[in-house]
């Protein structure tokens, strides 16, 4: 019986001994850190653009389908269309839309064809026409009218970028920004960094800010800029909508 305990307890103890114990999970010491947040970036403008645009359809009953759009063009040889109308042609040539060859086009997670803008799943080609997708008037994509994509007569994101035919906006009126309270107390300046579209109008949209200098001075860059108004810039002598890097500087006196 005494053999029998020691011997128990002997192997016992050499299991504890070779049991292996997890080290504790490590912890991230947060004392003294200083919490980092990035700048504040206000949300772009609303923007609406009268550049080439779009709209489309197959006069078919209903609205057009949710779906991607085509490439983009320069020049529109095939229109978008849901059904396959010549199936043998002498020149196979993909369907596209017409806008510049930079032009930011909004798109869908959709494997079909369709109007990145409409929420319904119809499978319909719209009830526009001649050609295209849409229920507006013409061979592209949308409610309007045109080879392009988009709503309005301008189409989705038809900015064009100074050289190659197109001239740059020319300032014509100017407003100064404001200093923030922020700023004006700290005794601090720069310059706040920002980029537009000025449509063909002259009118800068869908402005956002590529070098922040904060203390409120990018709303006050913000806030002044939609007040300027400019030449617009042209292409084969029509205005267009052009994109443009504006400086905005604050210095106190």
């Amino acid at each position: 019986m005494i053999s029998v305990t020691v011997h128990t307890g002997l192997i016992a103890l050499l299991l504890l001994a070779s049991k292996q114990v997890a080290p504790p999970a490590a912890r991230l010491n947060t004392a003294g850190l200083t919490p980092l947040f990035a700048p504040y970036l206000p949300k772009p403008l609303a923007v609406h653009f009268d550049a080439p645009g779009g709209g489309g359809g197959m006069r078919q009953n209903t609205s057009a389908t949710a779906g991607h759009l085509p490439k983009v063009a320069p020049r529109q040889f095939v229109p978008p269309t849901l059904e396959l109308l010549n199936p043998h042609p002498k020149l196979a040539m993909e369907m596209s839309i017409e806008a510049p060859p930079d032009a930011l086009l909004p798109d869908r997670p959709l494997s079909n064809l369709g109007d990145p803008l409409s929420k319904l799943m119809s499978g319909s080609g719209g009830r526009g026409g001649p050609l295209g997708i849409g229920d507006g008037d013409g061979t592209g994509v949308g409610n309007r009218h045109g080879p392009g994509a988009g709503p309005g007569n301008g189409g989705i994101g038809a900015v064009y970028r100074p050289g190659g035919g197109v001239t740059a906006p020319v300032l014509l009126r100017k407003v100064d920004p404001e200093f923030s309270d922020e700023a004006r107390r700290a005794k601090y300046s720069g310059t706040v960094t920002l980029r537009a579209d000025i449509d063909s109008t002259g009118h800068p949209r869908n402005i956002r800010i590529v070098h922040s200098l904060g203390m409120g001075l990018d709303e006050k860059a913000v806030d002044a800029v939609t007040q300027w108004y400019f030449r617009a810039g042209t292409k084969d002598g029509r205005p267009v909508a052009v994109s443009a890097l504006i400086d905005v500087m604050f210095h106190l006196l």
